[in-house]
């Protein structure tokens, strides 16, 4: 994929581009969509909401901290929030416990968050499935590229991509890339993914992704990519760049 020129026919809007799309796979050109899961094809606000549900009983923070254990009842997600810090600060920064329930916290959400069993809590970004699933059926070839790994997000990540009726990866025309092990970086693993593509197997590739962090390096070593940002939630390490396609769900208009 080296060779490649970098990307040089921008589209404006999400319209515009699926319209040059479904023209190029009507013209026999092969397409790639690749779609990130967490915070792009799927609102994982609810699967965090479940998690903090649960920590106000965890038997560490009802013994150690019996008088914030309550307030957690007071815990309510926003789809924009990035892990639990912002929902914790809104119930807690007038009276903000100490630093051992933020571990306690954000170990029993790391524990739960990257596990096949609360997947099944996530719900879709808002036309996500009716957008793959048209891709797919004009004749795209679809990836899902996610930071989850397979050891402990396998068989959930398989199991809530048919619950939800997506294209189901298999050995032809999708493909579900994972991380082989857990904690490695997320960027790089996604750029090193792009590039065990066969160079030239694919006249066009798209990359739905809402980490700029992300982003932003899949654009420098890949710039024949196609950047679409999902603007739902990331890491603020990084902001997006403005000649990017900006999307906040998949619906067209």
């Amino acid at each position: 994929m080296a060779e490649w020129a970098p990307m040089t026919q921008p589209f404006k809007t999400l319209k515009e581009l699926v319209k040059s799309v479904e023209t190029d796979l009507l013209n026999g050109k092969r397409v790639l969509s690749v779609f990130d899961l967490d915070s792009t094809l799927f609102d994982v606000s609810p699967r965090i909401q479940k998690i903090l549900d649960e920590l106000k009983d965890h038997p560490e923070v009802v013994t150690k901290f019996p008088q914030h254990a309550p307030m957690l009842e007071l815990v309510k997600m926003q789809k924009s929030d990035w892990g639990i810090k912002d929902a914790l600060s809104r119930v807690f920064h007038a009276e903000p416990p100490p630093m051992d329930f933020h571990r306690i916290a954000r170990d029993f959400w790391a524990q739960h968050f990257f596990s096949d069993d609360y997947l099944h809590f996530d719900h879709l970004v808002e036309g996500s499935q009716a957008f793959v699933d048209r891709l797919h059926k004009k004749g795209s070839d679809i990836a899902y590229l996610t930071g989850r790994d397979w050891q402990r997000m396998g068989k959930g990540t398989v199991e809530v991509l048919s619950k939800w009726n997506f294209p189901i990866p298999n050995d032809k025309n999708v493909r579900l890339a994972m991380k082989p092990i857990k904690g490695s970086d997320d960027a790089e693993f996604k750029s090193q993914w792009f590039e065990s593509l066969k160079p030239h197997e694919f006249e066009r590739i798209l990359f739905f992704e809402n980490e700029p962090v992300i982003l932003n390096k899949v654009m420098h070593t890949h710039p024949e990519v196609e950047i679409i940002f999902l603007d739902t939630t990331h890491s603020k390490q990084a902001d997006p760049q403005t000649h990017w396609i900006t999307i906040q769900n998949f619906n067209e208009n």
